[in-house]
């Protein structure tokens, strides 16, 4: 940081020259999209720094960086050389992800999403198969997913987890529901509690005719949350606060 000397860099795939003109081409070629465009598999989110962490593979404890891609892929790095100690294939590719707009971590693991914006069927953990968008935990030592929620949003056609997720205490806050792209169907947001053990939904609350906007923030005992993001699509623009119930999951303590 005293220099701005570029300490290490790394290539996570293949030349990825995308512009969302690509999704318009037509039979027309557009000539804002490149003859041969990439899969749009970027990075959409800031990874995150866990200080002096045990290593995977024995010695000493490291400081380590942890970042999921839009090609459903979550790694994690050596945060001093760049070297990749694991990475695991959790979702399907997609230009709107795969991983998307914010990870969260504790000491232990690391959450993620998986909009799944094409609806492509894939594996979970337990061996069924979905095509909804979901939810998983990741151990950050050795990349292995612990467990995987899926959006287990109703009424609508199809899931979406586009939002950063949030830890708080035992939670795992997340937004399900429609996807703020153009659709003919009802919109409905909803913002998950998931217990950081298992995945399982401890806390709902959902929103029809708008979808929600951000990942959440926690202050005492409230949940504060953007509604509205929308893309061609009508919302309703606004923050949420949400008053959390006082004994909601069988915790002893719970704040």
């Amino acid at each position: 940081m005293s220099t701005g000397i570029v300490r290490w860099s790394r290539n996570l795939g293949s030349i990825d020259a995308w512009t969302a003109a690509c999704l318009f081409s037509g039979s027309v070629p557009n000539p804002n999209c490149p003859p041969k465009p990439g899969s749009d598999s970027d990075f959409g989110q800031a990874p995150i720094l866990k200080i002096n962490l045990k290593y995977k593979f024995g010695g000493k404890n490291r400081d380590q960086l942890f970042v999921g891609q839009k090609s459903g892929v979550a790694y994690g790095f050596d945060a001093e050389t760049g070297t990749v100690i694991w990475s695991t294939q959790v979702s399907p590719a997609s230009y709107l992800g795969g991983m998307l707009f914010g990870s969260a971590a504790d000491d232990r693991y690391l959450y993620i999403s998986n909009n799944n914006a094409d609806s492509l069927s894939y594996t979970l953990p337990d061996g069924t198969t979905t095509t909804k968008a979901s939810w998983s935990a990741l151990d950050l030592v050795t990349g292995d997913i612990r467990w995987t929620t899926v959006d287990p949003t109703t009424s609508v056609t199809q899931t979406s987890a586009y939002f950063a997720l949030t830890v708080w205490d035992q939670l795992v806050l997340v937004q399900g529901g429609s996807s703020p792209y153009p659709s003919s169907n009802p919109s409905k947001g909803c913002l998950y509690g998931l217990n950081k053990k298992n995945g399982q939904v401890l806390y709902e609350k959902c929103i029809k005719n708008t979808p929600l906007g951000s990942g959440a923030s926690v202050a005492k005992n409230t949940i504060y949350v953007g509604v509205g993001y929308n893309i061609s699509r009508v919302a309703t623009d606004g923050v949420l606060a949400l008053k959390l119930p006082q004994k909601p999951l069988g915790f002893k303590t719970y704040w």
